[in-house]
């Protein structure tokens, strides 16, 4: 494997790696604003004069969730994935053909 070949696979998994990771924190906040929203709605009979905008919290955590999704889509990451699979495949095939000659 050439150098620039490893240095440009390394550069997809990073950025691979990069939006998972930014799409685990979205996740997460989104999973914080359903708790909120579920401990606000426990309690919501006790407190009717709450101003707490149910319908704002549900719409905020599903945004995040909608973003995620599309961000995580396999039209964007299918193709860090297959390119990054064939700097692991293209070694092997090498080598094998290495081997039968």
């Amino acid at each position: 494997m050439l150098a620039g070949d490893s240095t440009a696979r390394s550069r997809r998994f990073a950025s691979l790696r990069e939006t998972v990771e930014q799409q685990r924190g979205r996740l997460a906040r989104a999973e914080s604003v359903l708790g909120a929203l579920h401990a606000a709605l426990l309690y919501a009979e006790d407190d009717r004069n709450s101003h707490v905008d149910f319908a704002d919290m549900a719409a905020v955590a599903r945004e995040l969730v909608r973003e995620s999704v599309h961000r995580l889509d396999s039209v964007y990451v299918r193709p860090v994935l297959e390119a990054l699979m064939e700097g692991v495949r293209a070694p092997r095939a090498g080598r094998q053909s290495t081997a039968q000659q």
